[in-house]
């Protein structure tokens, strides 16, 4: 508009002028400084509605470059279990991503209070992980320890 005249013609102009009076020019540019200095450091949850909303700020970053963010940006032990599941794209990675449990090698207080809140009873070292198995599981892993000593083969 200029003077009081409208000078918008097309839906593409509408678009440009709706655009440059509500969308602040450097938007884009503060999502990815933001986005770069982003990192996994409280819940999964948080880190993916964070990344989420800065993503949607940045109009013209590739799905490859959004992906490589957000895989980079992820906590060691996160990034390495969606790598050995072979994510290929964002949506995927998300997903992935949220459904993972935040557990922390050393955090006591957390690996309690998920024991609490599911059906896990047995535990059990295998290779330096530590695993929760469902009752029967446990059972039949004791028995079979068992008998492997009675054998003397176990130490």
């Amino acid at each position: 508009m200029e003077k009081g005249i409208c000078t918008i013609e097309t839906w593409e102009d509408f678009r440009r002028e709706i655009k440059r009076q509500f969308y602040p020019e450097d938007v884009a540019y503060l999502a990815r400084k933001n986005m770069r200095r982003l990192k996994h450091t409280g819940s999964i949850r948080d880190y993916v509605k964070e990344f989420s909303s800065l993503m949607l700020e940045i109009p013209n970053m590739t799905q490859e470059e959004l992906l490589f963010n957000f895989m980079d940006n992820l906590q060691g032990w996160a990034e390495q279990e969606l790598r050995r599941r072979g994510v290929q794209d964002l949506a995927t990675a998300m997903a992935i991503a949220e459904s993972l449990t935040d557990y922390k090698r050393g955090d006591s207080s957390k690996m309690s209070l998920w024991r609490i809140a599911t059906p896990w009873v047995g535990e059990t070292r295998f290779q330096g992980t530590t695993m929760l198995l469902k009752r029967d599981q446990a059972r039949r892993l004791t028995s079979e320890k068992e008998g492997i000593r009675r054998k003397g083969v176990y130490a």
